[in-house]
């Protein structure tokens, strides 16, 4: 037994030994982890805010383009827009009232196409009926 406690005493100063060094080890690296996380941090901050400068200098930059936009030329811009549809509309009807004058003015050739018309419509549903299958009738 006078061997285990020798060994004990041995071991005991040891350990409280390498435990002091190691709590003065931390003493001495705390300032410098204190130091990088305040770094880090302040990195982190100073990024976000230049970020957020950016993109606020571009709606800025936006918000003064629309500005620069006075009333009139939006106003063009619409007239413009709108004449172009009504030209296309305009173009449809006249057209079709081109087409309807045409047939009145010409009646045997009005009578002409809307036989034609109607017997294509015709053939349509006879050519419809014979391919049905006959499971369907």
């Amino acid at each position: 037994m006078a061997t285990i406690e020798h060994q004990n005493r041995s071991v005991a100063p040891q350990t409280k030994f390498i435990t002091a060094e190691r709590t003065k080890m931390k003493v001495n690296i705390s300032p410098w982890i204190i130091t990088i996380a305040t770094v880090v941090i302040c990195s982190q901050i100073i990024t976000s805010q230049y970020t957020e400068i950016v993109s606020l200098r571009r709606e800025i930059r936006l918000s003064e383009t629309a500005r620069n936009l006075s009333d009139d030329q939006i106003q063009e811009l619409m007239y413009i827009t709108m004449r172009l549809n009504s030209e296309k509309e305009s173009s449809n009807t006249q057209q079709y009232v081109l087409g309807a004058v045409e047939a009145a003015k010409n009646p045997e050739k009005f009578n002409q196409i809307w036989h034609d018309g109607y017997n294509r419509g015709i053939a349509t549903i006879q050519y419809a009926k014979e391919t049905l299958p006959a499971d369907s009738e």
